[in-house]
């Protein structure tokens, strides 16, 4: 029995052993977990992050502690409430939509953004991550998770969003945007102006870089890789003008700037920044200006036009290609040069006097017209118009304008004046050039009270050279006579033909009367040496009237008539001699005009009578006739409305000396009307006395 005892006794104790060895175990394990907990608790407390647990409601059952559980909630209670039900607590509401279906669904979510302002108004953000916690036999008990104070992360990215804003509106108020291409990964970000470009809604964001070359003008591609290259290997930034297509199927010009920014340690490029500009209106109307002026060079060329520009001091800054063809240089040889350069000796003054009347201080031009000198040594003439330019500031600072050559046009002006002011046969000037320049003279004279002369030069016997040697010896004779006199006159005396055989003479600076009876003597003396045409020796005479400035006349009309009249006295006076205009020539000159214009009348109305008077043979030859009266003579005279039939002034038979100055032509008709008329009344007055008339 006592050995039972003590056997009983012995395993006992062996049991109290083993169980105080396990208790200890137990509370060494417990111990261990305690300071375990501690130390977790004590760095939960230092970490930014803290932990949580909730219930199958997601109800917190448990929060770690620590500053940034303090922080975020304070004092507000939090057990037992879901985290968006805390007072204060603001979550995202279509975040807080998606984060309850991933809940229902017991998933786990991730960076649940939950934000709390306190007293103060300072406003801190944490993000909470969590997973689902299940029994052994698959039932949900709760959720724990994991929770980190973001602020300082979300301020800072406030702040990078916000210059980014900043510089997204700056960007965009320039009309730019930016762009980021990563190389090795051949992606680049767009930014938000990209979409205005291509007429997208919403900024597209990441672009493969091959898909963005594929929007560029098939045109424009060449000259983009090529920048894009030269930039990538380190020679140049990048730099292109190119086309895009938009959404609407066009075309928008944009221009794109930028560097490499980033290489690996081989200087390989792996990352480029820059930023697009949006230069369509800019490229539309540099085009349009183009255009236009191309429109211009066009009209311009086909005009026989060139453009020119100068500066201040009329050198030559720009010539277009019409110009080689013009004055024979090539531009690179008229740059910088002025136009004096080109022209002949003394043009230059006379176009520096031009511009002073025309185009002082700056002002535009019109029809300047002078002469040049070509590479050849040629020389043109040159229609040139301009128009001031200014800078910025509006100071003058040259001219703009085009230039023809109107060489042509000169040449045909000149023909047209020669025809028109010259005579055809002498090229002297003719009655219009004569007028004009004794109108110019007469002005002079009156303003210098000084006096001059016309005169009158008509050849004597030029018919008779025309009916014995013909028509193109007296013209080669008119020829002769023109050079003849314009070699003896000064030069700034004015020889004109007026037609046939008259030619006048305006003589400038008529200092007397004995002068004039001197240059009258010399002409006569000069025209009368012979002249030999077609082997003929030829010799005529002239008469000269004079009329002199101002005592027979104020104008050009006047002087000549007074010339004129004086020249047809000299002629009655015996030819071969000149006379001074007196006012009894005017009258006498008046009265055979008055003469003839009477003659002319009567013979149209039939007022012509015929006087008959008999002729008597003197004493001898009435010996050897029959009858002593041998014809009758028949004298016209006019008959008028009078009471006795004859002219007022003319009633006596004596006829009037004035009848033989008649025009030839009054004369020739007058003659012929009152022969027939005679003729008839002989025939009449025969029948009646049985007799005929001699």
């Amino acid at each position: 029995m006592a050995d039972v005892l003590l056997l009983v006794a012995f395993w006992g104790g062996v049991v109290y052993l083993v169980m105080h060895l396990l208790s200890r175990k137990r509370e060494r394990a417990l111990d261990e977990a305690r300071a375990s907990e501690a130390r977790f608790r004590s760095l939960t407390e230092l970490s930014a992050d803290w932990f949580w647990e909730t219930d199958t409601e997601h109800r917190i059952v448990w929060l770690s502690g620590g500053g940034p559980v303090l922080t975020l909630f304070g004092n507000t209670p939090t057990y037992g409430k879901r985290f968006w039900e805390i007072p204060q607590v603001e979550v995202d509401p279509e975040a807080l939509r998606v984060h309850e279906e991933r809940l229902a669904r017991q998933q786990p979510f991730f960076d649940l953004e939950i934000s709390r302002s306190d007293g103060r108004g300072a406003r801190q953000t944490h993000i909470i991550s969590g997973h689902s916690l299940k029994a052994a036999d698959g039932r949900l008990t709760g959720y724990r998770g994991v929770g980190r104070d973001v602020t300082g992360e979300r301020h800072v990215e406030r702040g990078l969003a916000e210059a980014k804003e900043r510089i997204e509106r700056a960007l965009e108020g320039g009309n730019l945007a930016e762009w980021d291409f990563e190389l090795d990964t051949d992606r680049i970000y767009l930014g938000r102006g990209w979409a205005g470009f291509l007429g997208q809604q919403r900024s597209p964001g990441v672009h493969r870089g091959r898909d963005l070359v594929e929007l560029v003008h098939p045109e424009d591609r060449p000259a983009l890789m090529k920048s894009f290259i030269r930039a990538l290997q380190g020679k140049e930034h990048y730099i292109a003008d190119y086309r895009v297509r938009t959404e609407s199927g066009g075309w928008k010009w944009l221009h794109s700037a930028g560097q490499v920014t980033e290489r690996d340690a081989a200087g390989r490029a792996k990352r480029m920044l820059g930023t697009v500009a949006d230069i369509d209106d800019r490229k539309r109307a540099e085009g349009a200006i183009a255009e236009r002026e191309q429109r211009f060079r066009d009209v311009a060329e086909a005009a026989g036009e060139y453009v020119w520009e100068t500066d201040s001091a009329w050198r030559f800054t720009y010539l277009s290609e019409r110009v080689e063809a013009v004055l024979g240089h090539e531009r690179g040889e008229l740059l910088g040069r002025t136009p004096k350069d080109f022209m002949p000796l003394g043009e230059d003054r006379a176009v520096e006097d031009w511009l002073v009347r025309h185009a002082a201080k700056g002002r535009p031009f019109r029809d300047l017209v002078h002469r040049s000198i070509t590479k050849s040594g040629g020389v043109i003439w040159q229609s040139v118009s301009g128009v001031p330019v200014h800078d910025a500031a509006g100071r003058w600072i040259g001219y703009r304008g085009t230039a023809a050559d109107v060489t042509a046009r000169k040449q045909a002006e000149a023909r047209i004046e020669v025809l028109t002011t010259r005579d055809a046969l002498t090229g002297l000037p003719n009655r219009l050039l004569l007028a004009e320049r004794s109108a110019e003279a007469i002005a002079n004279a009156a303003r210098n009270r000084s006096r001059l002369a016309l005169l009158c030069i008509d050849l004597d016997r030029f018919r008779l050279v025309n009916q014995s040697f013909g028509h193109q010896a007296g013209d080669a004779l008119l020829r002769a006579v023109a050079e003849r006199l314009h070699n003896a006159l000064r030069r700034e005396d004015t020889l004109g033909r007026i037609g046939g055989d008259d030619f006048v003479l305006l003589w400038n600076g008529l200092r007397s009367g004995e002068e004039v009876a001197m240059l009258a003597q010399r002409i006569l003396s000069v025209l009368g040496r012979p002249f030999t045409v077609e082997e003929h020796a030829i010799n005529v005479g002239a008469s000269i009237g004079i009329a002199l400035y101002p005592e027979d006349g104020s104008d050009f009309t006047q002087l000549l008539k007074n010339a004129d009249a004086a020249m047809y006295h000299a002629k009655e006076c015996g030819r071969g001699t000149f006379r001074t205009y007196t006012p009894e020539l005017g009258a006498a000159a008046a009265g055979r005009l008055r003469v003839e214009n009477e003659l002319r009348s009567a013979l149209a109305r039939g007022e012509l009578l015929l006087h008959w008077q008999p002729v008597l043979h003197s004493a001898r030859r009435r010996n050897r006739s029959r009858r002593g009266s041998a014809g009758a003579l028949a004298a016209s005279r006019a008959r008028p409305a009078d009471a006795r039939g004859l002219h007022p002034a003319r009633r006596g038979h004596r006829p009037d000396p004035r009848h033989r100055r008649l025009d030839p032509g009054a004369r020739a008709v007058a003659g012929g009307r009152v022969a027939t008329f005679a003729s008839r009344q002989t025939v009449v007055r025969a029948q009646r006395v049985g007799g005929g008339a001699r």
